[in-house]
């Protein structure tokens, strides 16, 4: 919530999203994968919910790569920390479950804005 908050504070508008469990169709991976390329192309951040194997999966790292190679800026890359587990070691994103560590999320995205009003884009 506190990302979305600083977001809406910098654009006047709810954030849009591109989800990868929802948009790779999950039932048939190596037909959606090509779209990967197109759907990140048309991202001005990335913003990763993070827990604590996230950089060791290959898919969040090619996700990762691909945005950078479709020409998004280390810059516009936000990662925000789930710090703590459950019993059986899955992250979850809920105030019952541990805090988020997302001190740079407010910066990142007013730094964003800033950027994207230069650009033109906001």
């Amino acid at each position: 919530q506190e990302w979305r908050e600083a977001f809406k504070a910098a654009f006047r508008r709810e954030p849009k999203i591109f989800l990868d469990k929802a948009c790779i169709d999950q039932s048939a991976i190596e037909q959606s994968l090509p779209c990967l390329p197109v759907f990140l192309a048309g991202c001005n951040s990335f913003l990763a919910l993070k827990g604590p194997s996230y950089l060791g999966r290959i898919w969040c790292v090619v996700e990762l790569y691909v945005f950078l190679e479709m020409g998004g800026a280390p810059s516009s890359i936000t990662l925000i920390e789930f710090e703590n587990t459950t019993a059986a070691g899955s992250t979850m994103p809920s105030s019952a479950a541990g805090t988020i560590n997302s001190t740079s999320a407010a910066a990142a995205v007013a730094e964003a804005a800033a950027a994207a009003a230069r650009a033109g884009d906001a």
